[in-house]
């Protein structure tokens, strides 16, 4: 059954009626539909693929969708109005000027509102949170902004006439503007939220109550994680475990199949600032933070210069040398290195025979560094793990994903002190790193509908190949020449 957003949806006030979010991008929608396919009994499918891309979805996906919706009795709700995109276009220019000027873009009625979304958005293609809002451009705020603002009237439009009748809603990531949009709404309306991430394979997926990607609430998770009830013996699961962190030492994230670094050769040789005296810092992007402060995590240092700074102090009091590598990809997309100049502030008052800062440009082996370096710190950065795989003390003056026990954090000066001071604890080393990679390879509920999902769609469980949007295969042909058309993308963006 297909209803539109103005007409009513016959249900119980009593029954639990949970609200799926369905995007455009295949792997949310791979994802989700398998997710409440097993675990929801009564739903309404919301339809906000038109919301997020005027590309139209195949024909395919959509008879895929409404079998689904059809074995499990799900009502559908296509959201996507002309008269969202009129009101969108009609405000895009009162409110790009107000973005720019700081000025939040309409009267907040939650403590979240569009401004703080497409901060956070916009944020990752500048490449630094504490961007100028002057400086932004035109056409990147525009497609952001398009897609929160008519979520927003679509949305609030709906719920206002049957928004009673549901109890939570479940969205994919909730970084993206659509589904941060949503979750903004569905906390106004009083709607529990669940976010559903991909596990750890395209064949698997998890579900958290708070963003995956920022707060440390699946610390307990990880800990807790066990494969002993999953289908598998002991043998696959070592096999698994090892697999994970030899790809990972070997510059390959199992969890994306990409390869990092590719600019660095893998037998590029060490800096020779780098030696057994010299403590390494590995930098991430200021960019990994939520528009909803439950969803993040702040404790320590406000930042990472702060924590830097109180690190250089105390690596130099020991006589020591500290190396600061910045992320390779904490640069915006545009091009622009908007943290370069926030870095050499920082070291400006040390010693540059001591602390040496390697730019993300700059060609730097960073698992041979490790190995000849006296210990390591980090903010966030996953490197952590590859480092206590190879023995070496490692820290994290932040909310790491690896360093759920306390010993492996450092969240101020005196716990800094007492760090560069230790030898690394090969047990507990041993343990976190065992447990992380069973983790990252064996997490997640096995999909029953999806074979495998992907960036340009799925394969569903009879190993049908379903493209997600219609001219996939040249959208992602494009994609591949990224390199080449990335001029053209930054002269739109100015």
């Amino acid at each position: 059954m297909t209803l539109s957003p103005k007409q009513g949806v016959t249900l119980s006030i009593n029954e639990d009626v949970t609200l799926v979010i369905i995007p455009f991008k295949a792997k949310g929608f791979a994802f989700l539909l398998d997710f409440a396919f097993q675990e929801i009994g009564l739903a309404t499918l919301v339809d906000a693929s038109r919301l997020q891309s005027p590309r139209p979805i195949t024909r395919q996906r959509r008879i895929f969708q409404k079998s689904v919706a059809a074995k499990k009795n799900f009502l559908e709700v296509r959201l996507g109005s002309l008269r969202s995109l009129l009101l969108a276009l009609i405000s895009l220019p009162i409110d790009y000027h107000k973005f720019c000027a700081g000025m939040q873009i309409h009267e907040k009625k939650s403590d979240t509102g569009l401004t703080d979304i497409l901060l956070c958005r916009l944020a990752a293609f500048m490449g630094d949170r504490d961007f100028n809002l002057a400086d932004t451009p035109f056409f990147e705020f525009s497609r952001h902004y398009l897609v929160s603002k008519r979520a927003s009237i679509d949305f609030h439009h709906f719920l206002s006439k049957v928004g009673s009748r549901f109890s939570r809603i479940v969205v994919f990531n909730g970084r993206e503007p659509l589904e941060a949009t949503f979750i903004k709404i569905a906390k106004e309306y009083g709607l529990k939220v669940l976010i559903v991430e991909k596990g750890s394979n395209n064949s698997k997926y998890q579900v958290f109550e708070h963003s995956p990607h920022y707060h440390p609430n699946w610390w307990q998770i990880i800990e807790d994680f066990s494969d002993s009830a999953l289908n598998i013996t002991d043998s696959d699961s070592t096999t698994s475990r090892i697999d994970y962190t030899s790809s990972k030492l070997k510059g390959i994230d199992p969890y994306f199949g990409d390869l990092w670094n590719k600019e660095t050769p893998r037998d590029f040789p060490v800096d020779e600032f780098v030696d057994g005296t010299t403590v390494l810092y590995f930098t991430s992007s200021s960019t990994e933070f939520s528009p909803f402060d439950e969803y993040n995590y702040n404790v320590g240092y406000t930042n990472q210069y702060e924590a830097v700074k109180d690190l250089a102090i105390e690596v130099l009091k020991l006589g020591l040398k500290l190396a600061i590598r910045r992320h390779p990809n904490s640069v915006g997309l545009d091009g622009v290195d908007r943290e370069n100049q926030k870095w050499i502030s920082t070291i400006s008052g040390f010693d540059t025979n001591k602390v040496k800062y390697f730019e993300p440009a700059q060609k730097f082996n960073n698992l041979s560094s490790i190995i000849s370096s006296r210990a390591v710190f980090v903010w966030k950065s996953s490197i952590g793990f590859e480092s206590l795989a190879l023995g070496k003390p490692t820290f994290a003056l932040a909310t790491a994903k690896w360093s759920w026990d306390a010993a492996l954090r450092c969240w101020n000066r005196e716990e800094i002190q007492v760090a560069l001071k230790s030898e690394l604890n090969l047990s507990l080393a041993a343990r976190v790193v065992d447990q992380y990679a069973n983790f990252m390879a064996n997490s997640g509920t096995p999909c029953t509908l999806v074979y495998s999902a992907h960036k340009w769609g799925f394969v569903n469980g009879d190993k049908q190949v379903i493209h997600n949007g219609i001219f996939e295969k040249q959208v992602q042909y494009l994609r591949s020449l990224a390199p080449s058309l990335f001029g053209l993308r930054r002269r739109l963006s100015l």
